[in-house]
């Protein structure tokens, strides 16, 4: 069943059980208050009555048709049930049964197909002899107008079933468009194969338009994954078609001179090993860059900058002979991040430094607007002034430079910036062709996360 169609019926039956309890709580009320006035005012009736025949100068026989109601009965009747004195207006009660009562009642009683009311009060007869005065009345007009109040609960019923449906379908609709345009986008998605919002009404800020907006943000992650795989794979199967075929040219060379010439054999085998380095190493950095931005679980800590620094110069002095003078503008520079990823930032930098300068590689620490920084300075060849919006960019290399001859891959800087972005910190670059070149770094103080 579609939700349109629950929405219509469970609303309407709904509506129609509450209508259902209260209009039978209303007429059993008003049956019940009517029938109990009723019983009232001929228990009343039949006392006054019974008033009226102690009077001993009155003949019952004169004082009683006096008294019988319309459409009723008046009767005395004595220990053996028997009546030995009525007054009836009709036939059918007369032949009702009478029944001697020892003390005072009033109740309800169904005499052919009507009802009546019976009041039975005991009384002293004229012989000394206990009977019952019986008085009993017809219910008809309080049957005519529940009759009527039936009719009336029944139409006010229908007459509120009605707007209610009418109301059902209009409620149905409005919850159902954003839905029904949703599905809609999503078959699209499905048949075009293409990443599509859905439009939303900015006048309702309710849940339906919540949902909207979560499926539009659900889009961007999906599309954004899309495009990452994209380029993963198309950038994998760029980068790595240069080593496979360097592998694969020095393979058939091995297996056609390799045991015949030691010197190609020599020069095949460091080939290959050389390629397969690389061909790992790039694995490995696009492996990370395939990764979200969310997905780099970052452990966030109060980190001294300044110590961190001097620990990651130290290990690229002693692993590359090179050197790196870290100044410090201040004596500690705290900032929150995750110690081991800034390390690994602080190698790409220096790594990239180490390549394309042959002098010594700055780190200068400090702070910067208020924000703790890194800035690592290198004195080489610089980047041309149109190149430097483009060295984030994966694989981007400048052509004067970032050469395979370096070893590079274009995805160092990338890396840094990714991880830069994930502490929603800042990394930005200046170069100077020819003279120098500074990437820095700003952090997050400690205080805005521990």
């Amino acid at each position: 069943m579609r939700i349109r169609n629950k929405i219509h019926l469970f609303s309407t039956i709904f509506l129609f059980i509450i209508l259902l309890l209260i209009n039978s709580t209303i007429y059993y009320l008003f049956n019940k208050v009517t029938t109990e006035g009723e019983l009232d005012r001929l228990t009343n009736q039949t006392e006054t009555v019974a008033a009226a025949l102690k009077e001993e100068q009155i003949d019952p026989r004169t004082l009683l048709p006096a008294f019988i109601p319309s459409d009723g009965m008046i009767r005395i009747i004595n220990q053996d049930s028997k009546a030995v004195l009525t007054q009836v207006k009709t036939d059918e009660l007369q032949k009702s049964e009478a029944k001697f009562q020892s003390s005072q009642s009033a109740d309800i009683r169904e005499i052919g197909v009507a009802s009546y009311a019976v009041v039975s009060i005991p009384i002293i007869w004229k012989n000394g002899e206990v009977v019952t005065l019986e008085v009993t009345e017809s219910l008809a007009g309080v049957q005519a107008n529940l009759e009527i109040l039936r009719t009336i609960l029944l139409l006010a019923t229908l007459l509120a079933i009605l707007p209610a449906f009418l109301s059902a379908r209009v409620l149905s609709e409005l919850i159902l468009r954003p839905i029904e345009r949703l599905t809609a986008t999503m078959e699209e998605i499905q048949r075009k194969k293409t990443f599509k919002h859905i439009e939303l009404e900015d006048q309702s800020k309710d849940e339906l338009h919540k949902m909207g907006t979560t499926f539009n943000n659900m889009v961007d992650i999906l599309k954004e994954n899309s495009e990452k795989q994209q380029s993963f794979v198309s950038n994998a199967s760029h980068e790595l078609r240069t080593p496979l075929t360097i592998i694969e040219s020095y393979s058939s060379l091995l297996k056609r001179w390799g045991t015949k010439k030691p010197e190609v054999f020599d020069e095949s085998v460091e080939a290959i090993h050389s390629e397969a380095i690389r061909m790992g190493n790039l694995t490995e950095q696009l492996l990370m860059l395939a990764r979200n931005e969310n997905d780099w679980d970052i452990d966030w800590k109060m980190i001294e900058l300044v110590g961190l620094c001097e620990e990651v110069a130290k290990s690229f002095r002693q692993a590359y002979n090179r050197k790196v003078n870290v100044v410090r503008e201040l004596p500690e520079v705290s900032a929150a991040g995750d110690e081991q990823k800034l390390k690994q930032v602080l190698f790409i930098l220096l790594d990239n430094a180490k390549k394309f300068s042959n002098r010594e590689i700055d780190v200068i620490v400090g702070y910067d607007q208020g924000q703790p920084a890194i800035t690592v300075k290198d004195y080489g060849i610089g980047i041309p002034k149109e190149d430097i919006a483009k060295v984030f960019d994966r694989f981007f290399r400048v052509d004067k430079a970032r050469s395979r001859k370096t070893g590079g891959s274009g995805l160092g800087l990338s890396i840094a910036k990714e991880i830069i972005d994930a502490h929603e910190g800042i990394i930005a670059i200046d170069s100077e062709e020819g003279n120098s070149t500074s990437i820095k770094i700003q952090l997050k103080k400690g205080n805005d996360f521990i």
